[in-house]
């Protein structure tokens, strides 16, 4: 066995030194380089071959994590505005922010500032028979069925109690009132409105109640600290629907008002 390793050695020895000799050797080692280089490859291609594959995913953008915040506060029913209850409560809050009146109006109050009476808009409907088709129950009306105008009804006066027939013949057994009255409204910033800002909330029906013939005896232009309904169950809402129409308008309110609607507002 020694002797065939020798003798191999020798002749790999020979072998060299004749390629080298005659200029071959490069040409000899050469052929074998692309078979080497392969096998290196393919090697190396079974190592990474046996790590998983990730799969390659572009980075959220910042609008997808809002969305969904979004999404998720909706489901909750977190999102929206929450409605207005216009409760003697959330009347409170409203009387915490409107301003105090203290300045004088600009001049004297006069009812024709605000428009003709119970003009009658561009659907022939009066303000005064639309109030008395929403104060009045067990309506008629005169003429087609198509018509606004009231002939008769039931009147369940908020502001005393009183229940009472209505009829057209009649009409002076119920009168409408403004809850605001005009007057109140005028030196507490409706004196700076347009002439059409007025009209608009003398025929506001947000601000008008039907009630019986007497029951605003000596309210006049009063607000709350000079007049209030007779009928102690309907106070708290016509207090709270006082702040509100303030609010609405953006009307100021006297510090007597204030303090009595305030005292008032605890008590409901």
């Amino acid at each position: 066995m020694g002797r065939k390793l020798l003798v191999t050695a020798l002749a790999l020895t020979v072998l060299t030194w004749f390629l080298i000799s005659t200029g071959q050797w490069n040409t000899v080692v050469g052929s074998f380089a692309p078979a080497l280089v392969a096998k290196e490859h393919q090697a190396a291609g079974a190592v990474h071959s046996a790590a998983p594959q990730l799969p390659s995913a572009p980075p959220k953008a910042v609008s997808d994590g809002a969305k969904q915040v979004a999404d998720t506060l909706q489901h909750a029913g977190l999102t929206g505005h929450i409605a207005d209850a216009r409760t003697p409560s959330t009347a409170v809050h409203v009387l915490d922010h409107l301003t105090v009146t203290t300045t004088a109006p600009t001049r004297p109050y006069a009812r024709a500032a605000f428009g003709t009476p119970w003009t009658t808009p561009a659907d022939g409907c009066s303000v005064h028979n639309k109030a008395l088709t929403l104060g009045l129950t067990g309506i008629t009306f005169v003429g087609a069925p198509s018509s606004c105008v009231v002939a008769a009804g039931h009147l369940n006066d908020p502001y005393t109690g009183i229940k009472q027939p209505y009829t057209r013949s009649n009409p002076a057994t119920v009168t409408v009132d403004a809850v605001v009255p005009l007057a109140w409204a005028w030196n507490n910033g409706a004196d700076t409105w347009t002439a059409a800002k007025r009209a608009q909330f003398a025929a506001d029906q947000t601000n008008l109640t039907v009630v019986s013939e007497h029951a605003t005896d000596g309210k006049n232009s009063h607000g709350p600290a000079g007049w209030i309904p007779t009928d102690h169950a309907y106070i708290c809402t016509y207090i709270t629907r006082f702040v509100y129409i303030v609010h609405d308008y953006n009307l100021t309110v006297n510090a007597s008002d204030q303090a009595v609607i305030r005292r008032d507002l605890a008590q409901c």
